[in-house]
């Protein structure tokens, strides 16, 4: 007689794998996370899953209470993971765990077909880590619009403050005519910074609505859009910025999407570099039709557990210098790069500072 428990602890890596490469054909959505498996809580609910499929006459009371537990962690941690996700919705999310249960199902079921009693657990088990998920998903959401309503608060409040105050003194001293071209400044400056987060946010609501980005391409030299860019923001953040490009970088790229990518991920780097340091901008070329973008800053490193929630929507490092804006930035440049279709990932360490790393094919992205 076929042992389906055995059979499932089996092939968990294959199932892993499976589900992956289902999930990235099937969920648009799942292009915008490294990998769009949890894998290792994933293994532990599988192995969980085999567990339940043998004798329960031979499970004690406390077996089963600690594996109810044990799964509903694995839920709720995916379902909060998902939901801070820039494109995820709570359909794909559900998607996601429907085609996990279809997988099990058809791998399981290549030995013997599965008793009733076999199918009702799995069955039971799935739709449980599916409530829980959903679940967390939505009381995730909830978190994040109730911070962002607070952030959105704060962060409006001073640029709105130092904009109407100069419009006051402009209207007190009009005949001063030096102060009235600093203070029209100071709000042009306000005014600015207003409609670029502005901008980013309706961005990153677009994306999350699962419009994506659609980008318009053109044959571009990606080194002197990053010369472009650092002497624009030298402008306004000082000389802290140096460009390395041993040779010309060419690719078909959006110009506009590329330079918020550089301008976020350099703005980026003076939030976590050291008070005082550099950010170096390097720009090669790769033997794979591809090229990279890293942009560099020295300083505390990120811990890994941070490191995986710098691209979900409003949130922030506790290591950040300066504490504006909301927490878009990453998002965005998450989102800019998927519509590239390249990858981007961040390496910290006490010895090497902070990295981050885009890698962009070189050859034009195709419109569906």
């Amino acid at each position: 007689m076929a042992n389906p428990s055995a059979y499932l602890k089996q092939n968990i890596e294959r199932i892993l794998e499976l589900w992956e490469s289902r999930v990235l054909q099937e969920i648009q959505s799942s292009t915008s996370v490294t990998s769009p498996v949890l894998k290792n809580d994933l293994r532990g609910f599988l192995t969980q899953l085999a567990n339940s499929l043998t004798s329960r006459k031979i499970q004690s009371a406390l077996d089963l209470k600690q594996k109810k537990i044990e799964s509903i962690h694995f839920a709720r941690n995916h379902g909060s993971v998902r939901a801070a996700t820039v494109a995820y919705t709570l359909a794909d999310m559900i998607s996601e765990m429907h085609i996990l249960r279809e997988v099990v199902f058809d791998v399981v079921e290549e030995e013997a077909p599965l008793s009733a009693e076999e199918k009702d657990i799995i069955f039971g088990a799935m739709e449980a880590a599916v409530m829980n998920a959903a679940s967390e998903f939505a009381s995730t959401q909830q978190d994040h619009l109730e911070k962002f309503a607070m952030t959105l608060m704060h962060d409006l409040r001073n640029p709105i403050a130092v904009a109407k105050l100069n419009a006051q003194m402009i209207k007190r001293t009009p005949q001063d005519v030096e102060h009235v071209v600093r203070a029209a400044e100071k709000i042009d400056e306000k005014m600015n910074r207003l409609e670029k987060m502005i901008r980013e946010l309706l961005d990153v609501s677009r994306f999350r609505a699962g419009h994506g980005i659609l980008l318009d391409s053109e044959i571009m030299r990606l080194d002197l859009l990053a010369g472009e860019v650092m002497v624009e923001m030298a402008e306004t953040h000082g000389d802290v910025f140096d460009v390395e490009a041993t040779q010309p970088v060419t690719g078909h790229w959006n110009r506009e999407g590329l330079r918020r990518v550089i301008e976020n991920l350099a703005i980026n780097g003076l939030k976590y570099g050291r008070q005082g340091g550099r950010v170096r901008v390097t720009v090669s070329q790769r033997k794979d039709d591809s090229a990279t973008l890293t942009v560099h800053n020295d300083g505390n490193p990120i811990p890994p557990v941070e490191q995986q929630e710098l691209f979900r929507r409003y949130r922030r490092s506790a290591n950040a210098i300066s504490g504006t804006g909301w927490g878009l930035g990453l998002a965005l440049v998450s989102a800019m790069v998927e519509a590239h279709r390249g990858t981007i990932r961040v390496e910290s360490s006490d010895a090497q500072g902070t990295d981050f790393i885009v890698v962009l094919p070189t050859e034009p992205v195709l419109k569906p």
